[in-house]
């Protein structure tokens, strides 16, 4: 990669891409799963794809923090197992969580479990595909994902260049 003189935006664009292609077809094949078992949504599956699609970007981007920290895939599976548990189970995918707000902006909570976006996806999923809200009810969810999406894209990009795609 370093010979092939390919920015680091290419490079991480590309592999976003096909993560991105994966995500979106893992959340279509899940909801179908769960449709052939019995569950029933009231929301706009659309929405649903675009809180989905945002969220894999977000998940995407945390891993290139994961990958910029470390040196080989063995670390990446090692080091990158206790983010992910920290997803899943404190978020509000397994079990409900209810926190103190550290503060709010514009009237929207922000707590602990908010600096990681699955909270603000399963809150706005929960909105649109359980209780049938419109998307304008879910702004401040996307809003708040997007926000953290850039954030741990400019980290991880800016950390991964440095660590894995410098000229030495």
């Amino acid at each position: 990669m370093k010979l092939s003189k390919l920015t680091a935006f290419e490079f991480l664009a590309g592999i976003g891409v096909v993560q991105l292609l994966v995500g979106i077809v893992s959340v279509v094949l899940t909801m179908l799963t769960a449709i052939i078992l019995g569950f029933h949504y009231s929301g706009s599956i659309f929405i649903m794809m675009i809180i989905a699609s945002l969220t894999s970007l977000s998940i995407i981007a945390f891993s290139l923090i994961i990958a910029a920290a470390t040196k080989t895939s063995n670390e990446v599976l090692v080091v990158g197992n206790f983010p992910m548990f920290l997803f899943m189970f404190f978020t509000g995918a397994a079990f409900p969580l209810q926190s103190e707000a550290l503060f709010s902006i514009a009237g929207y909570p922000i707590s602990v479990q908010g600096l990681m976006t699955p909270t603000h996806a399963i809150s706005a999923l929960n909105k649109t595909l359980i209780m049938n809200m419109e998307i304008s009810s879910i702004i401040p969810e996307i809003i708040s994902i997007i926000i953290l999406t850039l954030v741990y894209f400019i980290i991880g990009g800016i950390i991964f260049k440095q660590r894995h795609l410098k000229l030495t």
